[in-house]
């Protein structure tokens, strides 16, 4: 299933564990069942704050892990470290047996190919637009030619006129 195959709490869950799932199993004393210290239970109650806040009520919905709210709450990396992970710089990959680094570069990639085809849609438009000035410049080029010519008549007009 994940990183932790077959461990007690997988079997139990029949699904992987979460990351808040995983911090409190480490970080709660079997006897008190209350954290081992202040500081792991505020982070743990910020991180679940953080967290309906973007992603609602619905946990369906929710991550393993989402690492940037984590690093968010915890103070983020340290000496390499991340809190209520140790020397697990990556807690996502840990915990989903993946790395959240490819998921970023493929994340920036499809980011990129977005701006790519807006920038295009922008490209054509923006070319539409120059397209349809051109147009309506050469139109009024045409009148202001048109007048002019008259204007030379005329002048031409006025001129045999005076030698007459």
């Amino acid at each position: 299933m994940g990183v932790f195959p077959n461990t007690v709490q997988e079997v139990e869950l029949e699904r992987l564990p979460s990351g808040v799932e995983v911090y409190s199993k480490l970080h709660i004393q079997k006897s008190t069942q209350q954290y081992i210290t202040p500081k792991a239970a505020r982070v743990q109650e910020a991180y679940e704050e953080a967290i309906v806040a973007k992603y609602g009520d619905d946990t369906s919905c929710y991550p393993l892990l989402d690492s940037q709210i984590w690093l968010e709450v915890s103070g983020g990396k340290k000496k390499g470290r991340v809190f209520g992970f140790g020397s697990i710089s990556d807690p996502e990959s840990f915990l989903t047996g993946t790395s959240s680094t490819t998921t970023s570069r493929e994340e920036k990639a499809a980011e990129m190919e977005a701006k790519a085809a807006e920038m295009e849609v922008k490209h054509h438009k923006m070319c539409e637009e120059l397209d349809a000035k051109a147009a309506a410049l050469e139109v009024k080029q045409k009148q202001i030619d048109e007048k002019y010519e008259r204007f030379e008549k005329m002048f031409y007009e006025l001129q045999n006129m005076r030698e007459s």
